[in-house]
């Protein structure tokens, strides 16, 4: 048959298509489905003229598409309290696996965590797919407002090439596929 040679890029592209989805663990897919679910209308979160961070509670939590030299993960960071503080869970699911650890707020020990909001920056409007979020405020590579949770990070990049978007954050109930 002379079209066989042209369909096999595309019968393989499918196949691998097919393989790729099937290898990503249950939970990633389901992450990944909610995640990329449209929220219409875009929400809408306003600063209100303030940078103060939302005052921790337990079980504040955001999700963040991660991507970074090691690929993309869904990164889920949940805010819980300790008897020496405040401690995040952070939450990462890749299609090959799933790596949980917890640590304490003020910890630097995972670049997340090393994205903590400065006190200055350009008033700029940011929309990522959890909303639109006017009055936030740019401080180089990344974006922060107020009204997320955890360290107010609405997108950024680092120096190391790892970047965020954050998906959906909540105040209570995070997602139990975490």
């Amino acid at each position: 048959m002379p079209t066989a040679p042209r369909l096999q890029p595309i019968l393989t592209a499918l196949l691998f298509s097919a393989v790729s989805l099937s290898c990503a663990s249950v939970q990633y897919r389901a992450l990944s489905g909610r995640a990329a679910a449209p929220l219409l209308p875009l929400p809408r979160y306003d600063a209100l003229g303030s940078n103060h961070l939302l005052t921790p509670s337990v079980e504040q939590w955001a999700l963040y598409d991660e991507g970074g030299p090691d690929g993309v993960s869904l990164l889920t960071a949940v805010l819980i309290g300790t008897p020496n503080g405040w401690a995040v869970e952070l939450s990462r699911r890749t299609r090959n696996g799933h790596q949980r650890r917890t640590l304490p707020l003020s910890s630097d020990d995972d670049p997340f965590l090393r994205c903590r909001a400065t006190a200055s920056g350009v008033r700029i409007d940011a929309q990522v797919p959890a909303g639109r979020f006017v009055g936030a405020h740019q401080s180089g590579a990344k974006i922060y407002h107020p009204r997320v949770p955890i360290l107010g990070l609405v997108r950024g990049e680092d120096r190391e090439g790892r970047s965020w978007r954050l998906l959906r954050f909540g105040l209570d109930r995070p997602p139990p596929e975490r």
